[in-house]
């Protein structure tokens, strides 16, 4: 005798359910994730003003950037006259930095001598000005949950060295320049630092040479080229662009992640650059 399958109304409260319960899961991991993220940036403020209460004298530099600027910018003192420190968090943090957690009043109230921002953050985006249905959000969601832990489990067990060659082993993901109309919160914000005589540039930390020629397009850098002339004339902000030794996959722990070496020469590659502006 032939089973008869389940009416299609079972069918859609299964449906309904799985989405649901997604929902829940994504709501949950969001609250959590937000509220450990806001947990970090107090942590890191709080670190920054004592820092700078306890050296006031020095030349105090906050540099704000992705897991980009965490894994190449080294926090201490050079030369008994610069302090480095450093406000970080993963991705393209660039927009909840200012209207979350309130950036630019945090950076008003620490005074520092000098504020550098990642040119991720400041001017270079991975989507392409799209609109995300919820949908969209949620597999993207569920996607970085399981990556997460799948790198975590990679990194734990692997025993594979970084390529020591110069040798393209990845792709790069796909950049776009930010659009100047997405920007304007960040034009009136960095606004504030100006009048408030806090030096704004913005500083690139640098991938393998290989990985670089291929996302450097000649359209994409014209792009970028044309938003950094932008933020120089709306707000006198000059960009850094590295010049330094070239950079190796030996010298990263990834595709973009500078491991320890990488991260020595180019932290001293942007102290010489400082200490020249400084002079100056």
């Amino acid at each position: 005798m032939k089973k008869k399958a389940p009416p299609i109304k079972i069918w859609i409260w299964v449906g309904f359910l799985f989405i649901s319960l997604q929902l829940i899961i994504l709501a949950i991991y969001t609250i959590i994730h937000d509220e450990g993220k806001h947990k970090i940036f107090n942590n890191q403020i709080t670190t920054i003003e004592k820092k700078f209460n306890k050296k006031p004298e020095l030349y105090n530099i906050i540099v704000i950037g992705s897991s980009l600027t965490d894994c190449g910018v080294e926090e201490a003192i050079y030369s008994d006259s610069i302090q480095l420190t450093k406000i970080v968090a993963p991705g393209d943090y660039f927009y909840s930095f200012i209207n979350t957690h309130h950036l630019i009043d945090h950076l008003l109230n620490l005074k520092p001598d000098l504020v550098c921002i990642q040119t991720e953050l400041a001017a270079i985006t991975f989507n392409k000005n799209k609109n995300f249905t919820a949908i969209e959000k949620l597999s993207s969601k569920n996607g970085y949950i399981f990556k997460h832990f799948l790198r975590t489990y990679q990194r734990a067990f692997s025993t594979k060295k970084s390529a020591k060659f110069d040798s393209l082993t990845h792709t790069p993901p796909d950049r776009w320049v930010k659009k100047v109309e997405n920007l304007d919160f960040a034009f009136n914000a960095l606004k504030k630092l100006n009048l408030a005589g806090i030096k704004t540039k913005i500083i690139d930390i640098p991938r393998p040479f290989k990985t670089e020629q291929k996302m450097y397009t000649r359209e994409f850098k014209s792009d970028l080229n044309s938003l950094l002339k932008i933020y120089k004339r709306k707000l006198d902000i000059e960009h850094l662009n590295y010049t330094g030794e070239t950079l190796f996959y030996k010298h990263f722990s990834d595709g973009g992640h500078l491991n320890e070496t990488g991260k020595i020469m180019y932290t001293k590659w942007f102290l010489n650059i400082l200490k020249k502006e400084i002079n100056n």
